[in-house]
């Protein structure tokens, strides 16, 4: 048969082999490029403390060999943040944990959006919301979770404990552990964890929550500690690996909480509470218990008897043979009002 379609232009021509060109490019799965983001040194001619200095040359060393293993990449919606503020030694000034440190970047990051710090598509454009950068069709900014890295805690189990009682104690002591002066902070999409990057990376306001805490605000703006925010390189066996685990632990906890509900439900059938058939003992009423469940109810709390058209709750009839003011289907009145009684037309019986 002779097949017939509609031609294309030369224009829309193009534009379908330029969308089937990008839907076919090889993408950098590994997201190598944002590697370099925030990335400062020696000859970039930005004003940043020495110590600071050595510390992101350090970083950026550590970061080049793992990316030299193809297992990691750099994770678009997570940040690194170092240089953090470990809490005085003698405990007066607290380090920053979790609930700042999510506060922050919350706030770094709408101001970095307000300030226009991503206001176009950079690199792969998949991570991007649709429409970028207008924020019609963009959710909300989210900081999913933070973590500070803390020292490890000496924690002496005790014998007699259950063994969830000391996961729970050790869990415990481990958050009271000091900071080792760095984190992790986890963003619901890529543009929100790259405007707090470049919102942060290096600023001099938020030296209070660097290395040298609030008290270095008072010194000169060269000389004040920095934030250093980049973002995260992750290994995807270990995430992995992670995935298992939370899989496993769910589905233990599933059998666990089923386990409990069965136990639950013997203990009720065995104290009484439940009949042969599971149906709650002179509670609830429903269809499958022969009709109307409401009606039924009523009816054993003492209702009208519909079906023998009496009253429970009294025994009685009226004397005008209704109920609350309907008759009763299987009682005949006369034309004098006269009960169970037909008379001719004449008047005789």
């Amino acid at each position: 048969p002779l097949l017939v379609t509609f031609a294309i232009n030369k224009v829309r021509a193009t534009e379908i082999k330029e969308d089937h060109a990008k839907k076919h490019v090889n993408r950098d799965k590994r997201h190598l490029y944002l590697a370099r983001e925030g990335l400062i040194h020696a000859e970039s001619g930005v004003e940043v403390p020495k110590f600071d200095l050595s510390k992101r040359e350090r970083a950026e060393k550590e970061k080049l060999t793992k990316l030299k293993n193809p297992l990691f990449f750099v994770s678009p919606t997570r940040l690194s943040v170092r240089n953090l503020f470990r809490g005085s030694n003698d405990g007066s000034l607290p380090a920053v944990m979790e609930g700042p440190l999510k506060q922050m970047f919350l706030q770094a990051a709408r101001k970095g959006l307000k300030e226009g710090l991503v206001s176009r598509i950079e690199g792969d454009e998949a991570l991007y919301p649709r429409g970028w950068p207008s924020r019609h069709n963009a959710p909300d900014v989210v900081v999913e979770k933070t973590r500070v890295v803390r020292e490890e805690a000496d924690f002496v189990p005790d014998a007699t404990m259950k063994k969830s009682d000391q996961i729970k104690a050790k869990k415990e002591v481990a958050a009271k552990a000091r900071s080792k002066g760095y984190g992790f902070v986890d963003f619901n999409e890529h543009v929100y964890a790259l405007a707090a990057l470049r919102y942060l990376n290096n600023n001099p306001m938020y030296a209070k929550f660097a290395s040298g805490g609030p008290a270095s605000m008072h010194a000169p703006t060269a000389e004040r500690a920095r934030l250093i925010v980049e973002f995260a390189v992750e290994n995807k066996a270990k995430l992995r690996l992670q995935a298992k685990r939370a899989e496993v632990r769910n589905s233990r906890n599933q059998l666990r909480d089923n386990a409990k509900l069965a136990q639950d439900f013997a203990t009720k059938q065995a104290k009484g509470k439940f009949d042969a058939k599971n149906k709650p003992k002179g509670g609830t009423f429903t269809d499958n218990d022969g009709g109307n469940g409401k009606q039924q109810r009523d009816d054993r709390k003492g209702g009208f008897d519909r079906k023998n058209g009496n009253d429970r709750s009294s025994g009685k009839v009226n004397r005008d043979g209704d109920k609350d003011g309907k008759f009763n289907k299987d009682r005949t009145f006369n034309k004098d009002g006269s009960k169970d009684r037909k008379f001719n037309k004449d008047g005789s019986k």
